[in-house]
């Protein structure tokens, strides 16, 4: 049986929870790179903050709308009144820095007109009406002196280029007021060209009154809607009192109004009662009660030639008429006689069925002529729809025309308002830009900044630390915990034993309390797996193998053996790496002969095997390396030697090398029970499991799951396998002790 899902480890909380545990665990396995990396790159920002030459930076504030005047028409003149964009390229101008270097102090004039370009900035101030000019330089005191000079020249030059503003203002409004004047007047045109050509006033009370037109004839439809219905369910409840639709119901009433037809029908009752009461008295046999129902029979064919003589194509369809004797009249037809004959339904009205099929066909012409009424409504309703979506776009027009002749008549008030304004203003004298706050000499650089540096530095190595930490895992093509072998290989975690600092040994009585906590937590994980191997039905012989040499299969495969035996179970453990042998390193006996012996020489297996360190536990070393192991562990006699041992032992334990690129252990896959396959964390590498899976399956070899070596204290597989597995630790037990041996 395998393993229930109770005895593995929970399911991660969350892929969430996985990433971070993953960083978790790369930076702490590179920390060290991550620390190499971080103080380089905050050694580097370090030395080329300390290594430039500081700059300052001072700042003076121009207000630029201190005008009263004149600021009036700034928008309308566009050459009188550039732009701040424009405004500012003037002000950085070669020929106007060229007049400020002139009002330098005479130890600042070597500057340079494309220097002080360079280090020159001016920006507008949101909203305000202020421009901020900053200057950088690496004499604080230097670009104080600048910028004192440059607010000097910029307030003459504002002086000498506004002193004529509103004389030109006062052209320009001039030249547009014609024009201004002629869009209004277009403006108004179009207006009454409009009202003309769709002789309406406007569409807005057009709109209104088609709309109201339209709910009319609407309402009326939704009336005539209900009338309808009203005069529908009439004639349907009249048709259900009569029975029939109004064609039978008029020819019914025809039928009932003629009297040799209910003549007929009373001679036919008459033949039919007495055929009912003879029929009491004879056998259907009888010539008597024949005759009988063959005149019934008669009137009744009768009834339906005079209904087709009256009606026509509407008549009324009888039942067949069958008759009793072939000898009879040829207007009988034969009738079995089992058979019992029945009454028709013969149509006869009375007078209160006529009035209701008067009424009925009253319902129904009504119907038709509200009907029509009905049509001829909603073809109104639709030509009066489709007025209305023309609505729309009179509206849009009129609305545009409208707003055009609302901003040309705004637009000339406007130019003549303010055309008035100048003509006031013409004779002030305009007033200049001027400093609102004076440069300052700077105390502290711009850059380097320092402190800013030295942050921004440390965090940057941190970032790249920890990125090259990352990417160096990412590259790392090893299993890094217990969670990704799992997902890798989608098995049955059926074991999980920790890493230690170092390797545990027997070391008696001497031993330090370190190690014999060491061992204690080995067993208890071995415990674990075996009590899992105990749950699998049927499997008595398991090929330990694993993805590349040093994962520790041999250590687990011998420990395995010393806890089965301790548990009762008697134990064959058969070293099948012959090429490098660890079985009889482990219980310190000799290799002179083996399992290579017994394809080698004749001999019985029980003479070869060794006893090991416990009653239970039976030994097989590998023996002389022999020419060709593929053959011999792939022959039918390993076949055989497996059966003969699973009569003798509980289980048998085979050590088998990895099972990457050898065909010696493929063979042995599909020989045994199950196979386990070992993953070293942090050593195994996930294209060779993958490859190691591979070679199972195609081998036939049944997987009974996988089992975690040199797992860290932090992975929380290590932590559920140890605490579960705890409760069946027995330590200390020296004569036990089990000797964990990386192979």
């Amino acid at each position: 049986m395998t393993p229930s899902t109770s005895l593995l480890p929970n399911a991660p909380l969350a892929s969430t929870n996985n990433d971070l545990r993953w960083i978790a665990q790369s930076l702490r396995k590179h920390l060290v790179l991550a620390t190499a990396v971080t103080l380089t790159v905050w050694g580097a920002v370090a030395a080329y903050t300390f290594t430039r030459t500081p700059v300052y930076e001072s700042e003076t504030l121009i207000l630029t709308a201190n005008q009263t005047a004149v600021s009036v028409v700034q928008a309308l003149d566009s050459a009188a009144n550039p732009d701040v964009e424009t405004e500012i390229q003037i002000l950085k101008s070669p020929s106007l820095l060229a007049k400020a270097i002139q009002n330098f102090p005479a130890r600042y004039r070597d500057i340079s007109t494309s220097q002080l370009v360079g280090n020159l900035t001016i920006i507008p101030v949101k909203d305000a009406g202020v421009l901020k000019v900053t200057y950088q330089d690496t004499d604080p005191q230097r670009a104080q002196a600048v910028l004192t000079a440059l607010g000097n020249t910029y307030v003459a030059y504002s002086l000498d280029s506004k002193r004529s503003q509103a004389t030109k203002a006062l052209q320009f409004i001039g030249a547009q007021l014609p024009v201004a004047k002629q869009r209004l007047d277009q403006s108004a045109n179009g207006i009454r060209e409009f009202r003309k050509r769709y002789n309406l006033l406007d569409p807005d009370s057009y709109a209104a009154s088609t709309a109201a037109g339209l709910l009319t004839l609407n309402q009326r439809i939704q009336d005539l809607h209900i009338i309808l219905k009203q005069g529908q369910r009439q004639y349907t409840e009249l048709q259900r009192q009569i029975g029939t639709d109004s064609d039978t119901a008029r020819a019914n009433t025809i039928l009932s109004q003629d009297q040799n037809y209910q003549k007929l029908i009373s001679q036919y009752r008459e033949a039919a009662t007495l055929y009912a009461t003879e029929r009491l008295r004879f056998k259907d046999a009888s010539p008597n009660l024949q005759v009988l129902k063959a005149r019934q029979d008669e009137y009744l064919y009768l009834l339906q030639e005079h209904s087709r003589n009256i009606l026509g194509k509407r008549a009324i369809v009888l039942p067949p008429i069958p008759s009793l004797n072939p000898s009879l009249p040829s207007t009988a037809l034969n009738l079995p006689a089992t058979v019992t004959p029945s009454v028709p339904n013969i149509p006869e009205y009375q007078p209160l069925q006529q009035t209701l099929t008067t009424d009925m066909l009253s319902a129904k012409t009504n119907l038709e002529g509200q009907t029509a009424q009905l049509k001829a409504l909603q073809q109104a309703a639709q030509e009066q729809t489709q007025r209305f979506a023309q609505i729309p776009a009179l509206q849009q027009q009129y609305t545009e025309l409208q707003r055009q002749f609302t901003v040309n008549s705004a637009s000339l008030n406007s130019l003549l308002t303010k055309f008035q304004e100048l003509r006031i203003a013409e004779a002030q004298e305009t007033s200049a830009w001027r400093v609102l706050e004076p440069p300052y000499r700077p105390d502290l650089p711009i850059f380097p900044k320092i402190p800013q540096n030295l942050l921004y530095g440390l965090l940057m190595g941190l970032l790249l630390g920890g990125g090259a930490a990352l990417l160096r895992a990412r590259l790392d093509n090893r299993v890094q915990n217990a969670q990704e072998a799992k997902e890798l290989t989608n098995l049955p975690v059926l074991g999980v034993l920790p890493k230690f600092d170092q390797v545990v040994r027997i070391l008696g009585e001497s031993s330090t309390l370190a190690q014999r906590q060491n061992r204690s937590v080995f067993k208890a994980a071995l415990y674990s797996l075996a009590l899992n191997l105990q749950q699998i039905e049927g499997a008595k012989s398991f090929l330990v193998t694993s993805s590349l040499p040093g994962e520790g299969k041999s250590t687990i495969t011998y420990n395995l053996g010393l806890i089965l035996a301790e548990l009762g179970q008697r134990v064959l453990v058969v070293d099948t790496d012959m090429s490098r042998p660890s079985l009889h390193v482990f219980a310190q006996t000799p290799n002179h002969v083996g399992l290579s012996t017994l394809f080698l020489h004749d001999q019985h297996w029980q003479n070869l095997v060794q006893k090991g360190e416990t009653a239970n536990l039976t030994l097989l070393t590998s023996g002389p390396m022999p020419a060709d192991p593929v053959v011999l562990l792939t022959s039918e006699k390993m076949t055989q030697l497996l059966t003969q041992w699973q009569h003798h032992y509980d289980y048998i334990l085979l050590d088998a090398p990895p099972i990457v690129g050898l065909p010696e252990v493929q063979g042995l896959a599909s020989k045994v029970d199950r196979v386990l396959l070992v993953l070293a964390i942090e050593r195994s590498v996930r294209s060779l499991i993958a490859n190691a899976l591979e070679v199972i399956r195609s081998s036939r070899g049944k997987l009974a799951g996988v089992v975690l070596n040199m797992l860290g204290k932090e992975d929380k597989f290590y932590y559920y396998h140890y605490h579960e597995a705890s409760r069946y630790n027995t330590e200390p037990q020296p004569a036990e002790e089990i000797v964990p041996k990386l192979n």
